[in-house]
């Protein structure tokens, strides 16, 4: 028992000791360790104040889409494209797009959308290659992208490379874009391009493969 109180009356003073050197090298060194209290608060205050604007610049962000999507539907609902509101929205894209994560990906598509629809199908295909390139065909704004590319090459006179995007979206395993409407959209462009049998033998696909969808109708307007 004596033996176990000496132990404890060791780590006492042990204890003491340290405390008591802190002391004194905090006397000599005051400037020094409030050096580091005021460079840790100040490391905790920007994190906080970092991560604060960061969510704020993000809402901004979303909310500058939001109005730029908004200017864009509105033009489309037009029934005519309005260089104006098309001009805003894409303002907007372009600032949104800068950003990376998912508001960045969608303002990208929107970018490349709108100026598809402004005539500008150069810019247009540039914008949407580069999304292309970033997001797999299994996502749904990949497949989306592709789908807008495709228009933006028909419209541009390179059918042959629209081809191939819609191709790649009716082969898949797990179809992200429905098969049909691949399928439809395929067949328009094959006849656009002086191949009425290869359109028809797509639009026959639709009608005997996916005899129930809403693409089925219309596929056999287009057959009679």
């Amino acid at each position: 028992m004596a033996k176990k109180i000496t132990q404890k009356s060791l780590k006492h003073d042990e204890f003491i000791d340290a405390a008591f050197d802190f002391g004194h090298w905090l006397e000599r060194n005051w400037a020094t360790a409030l050096k580091w209290v005021v460079a840790t608060i100040l490391l905790v205050v920007g994190t906080v104040v970092w991560v604060a604007y960061s969510r704020h610049r993000n809402v901004q962000l979303g909310n500058a889409l939001a109005h730029g999507i908004h200017l864009y539907e509105d033009a489309e609902d037009a029934g005519a494209s309005d260089p104006a509101s098309l001009t805003s929205a894409l303002e907007t894209f372009d600032v949104a797009a800068r950003r990376r994560g998912p508001t960045g990906e969608l303002a990208r598509f929107y970018q490349g959308s709108t100026l598809y629809r402004l005539g500008r199908f150069d810019e247009a295909a540039s914008k949407l290659e580069e999304l292309v390139a970033d997001s797999p065909a299994e996502e749904t704004l990949g497949a989306t992208a592709r789908i807008m590319l495709a228009r933006v090459h028909v419209a541009g006179g390179q059918s042959e490379k629209a081809i191939v995007l819609l191709e790649s979206l009716v082969d898949q395993e797990q179809p992200v874009v429905p098969p049909d409407l691949a399928l439809l959209e395929l067949g328009r462009i094959h006849s656009e391009a002086g191949n009425p049998q290869q359109a028809r033998v797509l639009w026959q696909r639709i009608v005997d493969e996916f005899p129930l969808t809403v693409s089925a109708p219309e596929a056999r307007l287009l057959l009679q």
